[in-house]
């Protein structure tokens, strides 16, 4: 699934989500007036590993490797070693988890709607809820939800924001998503899929 990003009333990047033996996401953000957001970000679950790359055009760079079994934490691997947290710890991990990339395949899904779940990358721990769809009397359903980190430190260059309003939109004649969006101090973001 391709996915073109806007924001800040332009394009700022895209999105590629494959599925296949493993979960893949490819992602590049280069529009927005964030030298710490902008840069590509690569991640892959295969069976019970999840490795994700991230570079910013500032020069920051992070690597995260993490072994699951039955979506509990039983390694965690982040590079630089100044990018841990109290939580980079399985022991500090109340599991069942979900990988980011595992996360984001469940937004673009109608199913995913009325359930909650807990995201961990590495770094934190963040509560996703999704309420039961609504139709909005048009031509698509909507499923309203959040992003609320639990434990563990914000993200740059925001690290005081700890939630995040999510919109996700289906049309009526189709179970996968049409548009995510995000709004973060009043700075609506939305990846529409192609």
């Amino acid at each position: 699934m391709y996915f073109s990003l806007v924001g800040f009333g332009r394009s700022i990047g895209f999105i590629n989500l494959a599925v296949g033996q493993a979960i893949s996401l490819q992602l590049e953000i280069n529009g927005t007036p964030f030298d710490q957001i902008n840069g590509t970000f690569w991640a892959e679950r295969h069976e019970e590993v999840y490795y994700a790359e991230r570079r910013a055009l500032d020069g920051n760079y992070r690597s995260v490797s993490i072994r699951f079994s039955d979506d509990i934490v039983q390694e965690v691997s982040i590079e630089p070693i100044e990018d841990r947290t109290d939580y980079s710890v399985p022991k500090e991990v109340a599991g069942p988890v979900l990988s980011p990339i595992e996360v984001l395949l469940l937004f673009t899904r109608l199913e995913s709607c009325g359930n909650k779940f807990t995201l961990y990358d590495g770094r934190r721990m963040v509560d996703i809820s999704l309420e039961k769809i609504q139709n909005n009397g048009s031509s698509e359903r909507v499923c309203m939800g959040s992003y609320d980190i639990r434990r563990g430190p914000g993200h740059a260059p925001f690290p005081f924001i700890r939630s995040i309003p999510v919109t996700l939109h289906f049309p009526i004649n189709s179970d996968l998503a049409s548009r995510l969006d995000l709004k973060l101090l009043g700075i609506g973001v939305s990846a529409i899929r192609n």
